[in-house]
């Protein structure tokens, strides 16, 4: 499947979820190429914040940092799976598509949200203390944004995952709802 304009999916999610897993799987592979591009955010600023106070805050620089380069990639029209870190608000997601000049309603746009128990991904992340990996599970971190597909990777094998994720895709880029 060919879409006129390159596919842009944005991965969102708490530690341990399995986003850079599936951006790995989705990477250079068909029937899509896409070229990966894994950030925490375009700054290296990350406070402690376990109510998740920081998150409201502006972050135009970074967004605009993040948005050159998927414009860059886009531009030529490859593909692009982003785990933009700092994307964790509707708001900000919002400001990033408008950047690049797309939306949550264009077709070659798909957010997905993974999700994952505590317990999954404590053990997935063993170098990060627990305490760090449960503060990022509170919700604030994965607020939900309306479009978007969740995908529950708890026990679920990485082929199983990628399966469901181009099987979304498919449906996407179809005009079907995923």
């Amino acid at each position: 499947m060919r879409t006129e304009r390159p596919l842009i999916v944005i991965l969102r999610g708490p530690i341990g979820a399995g986003k850079t897993t599936l951006m790995r799987g989705l990477e250079g592979k068909a029937p899509w190429r896409f070229y990966a591009l894994d950030t925490d955010a375009a700054s290296s600023h990350h406070p402690p914040d376990p109510r998740g106070e920081w998150l409201d805050q502006e972050w135009d620089t970074d967004i605009d940092i993040l948005a050159l380069h998927a414009k860059l990639i886009l531009g030529r029209g490859l593909n692009l799976v982003l785990d933009p870190g700092l994307l964790l608000t509707t708001k900000n997601v919002d400001r990033f598509l408008r950047r690049i000049a797309r939306s949550r309603s264009d077709r070659s746009v798909v957010l997905f949200r993974l999700d994952v128990a505590t317990p999954v991904a404590v053990r997935r992340k063993t170098t990060l203390p627990a305490a760090y990996v449960r503060a990022s599970h509170r919700g604030w971190v994965t607020r939900p944004v309306q479009g978007e597909i969740v995908v529950d990777t708890n026990g679920e094998s990485r082929a199983h995952v990628l399966r469901e994720a181009r099987r979304a895709i498919r449906k996407r880029l179809s005009g079907a709802r995923a």
